[in-house]
């Protein structure tokens, strides 16, 4: 089972070389989905001498952790809460929650910010969240990037127990009438996650949070819901002989509650006398098509299929998967 945990960390005007190369090793460390580096941050692409000081702490994660540079902070952030993203902003301020009592919201978007003046004030708006680490003796605070192995493990260990309790409790049940609007963010955001980058935007201005809640509504009795201790962690909702959408969380990705879902959404074609399933994976979404591939099923070629939206069909090009369903 991975722990490793659902976080894009922005790095805010962090100056030092050595500590944005620790940034990189810890966050190799901890599986965060990628570094953003803002402002004047170093960057590893910027000449030979960066490249060489960020080394000496990365130790090579420089190269094994997805990053990205973006010269506006705000615009970072930003583009993270509106993809879902529970933005943090990990400071000293005494009114912030204490890192030992917060329960996260993942996935996250942790901001550290410059080593003496913190995290810009411009970001003030889009911060919905403040952490602090305790501080027992007479020092305010810790260096920026021992700040982030502190907040990170701490991270990996919460992670850590949710999983544990998700895999004792979860259960796969009928989608209920007030399951519609988690289960409409949920898709809405994950969505959003998968297909921003591969999709005509012409889709994307039609994908709103109000169209995932009408298809919903239409297809509740055809949906189940992965229920993870009274939280909805996922569901599936078939059409016919086709498993027409499946998403998880982010959250319990790498836990094993996806193929529990899976599992449960086969058989429920099964039930239905469906000897042969299929599904439709837009071309590009490589995660999705390896977890397909994984549950058994079987990529039979790319087509064109129409994806269903306000404004009628939409020809959407897809890779489409089968898989036997007979015992």
């Amino acid at each position: 089972m991975s722990f490793a945990v659902p976080a894009v960390v922005v790095l805010d005007n962090v100056r030092s070389l050595y500590n944005t190369g620790a940034f990189f090793r810890t966050a190799d460390g901890c599986g965060v989905e990628r570094l953003i580096l803002c402002g004047l941050t170093p960057r590893p692409d910027q000449g030979e001498r960066q490249r060489r000081a960020i080394a000496k702490t990365a130790l090579g994660a420089e190269l094994t952790v997805a990053w990205e540079y973006q010269a506006d902070s705000l615009v970072a952030v930003e583009s993270c809460a509106d993809r879902g993203y529970h933005v943090v902003a990990v400071e000293t301020f005494p009114d912030a929650i204490d890192l030992f009592d917060w329960t996260p919201r993942w996935p996250l978007c942790l901001v550290f910010g410059h080593e003496k003046d913190g995290v810009a004030g411009s970001l003030g708006s889009r911060i919905e969240t403040y952490v602090r680490i305790p501080m027992l003796g007479k020092k305010r605070s810790l260096n920026v990037a021992t700040a982030a192995g502190v907040v990170l493990y701490e991270l990996v260990r919460k992670r850590r127990e949710l999983k544990q309790l998700e895999l004792r409790t979860a259960t796969v049940r009928p989608a209920q009438l007030n399951d519609l609007e988690p289960l409409a963010r949920l898709w809405f955001h994950g969505w959003r996650d998968a297909h921003l980058a591969i999709v005509p935007p012409e889709l994307t201005e039609l994908r709103t949070l109000d169209n995932f809640r009408d298809r919903l509504h239409t297809g509740l009795l055809d949906t189940r819901v992965l229920d993870c201790s009274g939280t909805t962690a996922g569901f599936f909702m078939l059409r016919d002989d086709e498993l027409y959408q499946f998403y998880v969380a982010a959250t319990v990705r790498g836990s094993g509650l996806a193929t529990m879902l899976m599992h449960d959404a086969e058989a429920s074609l099964a039930s239905r006398g469906i000897k042969v399933g299929w599904l439709a994976c837009a071309v590009g979404n490589a995660r999705a098509a390896r977890f397909y591939e994984k549950c058994g099923w079987r990529r039979t070629g790319t087509v064109l299929n129409d994806a269903d939206t306000v404004s009628g069909p939409f020809p959407l090009q897809v890779w489409r998967y089968e898989k036997s369903l007979v015992v």
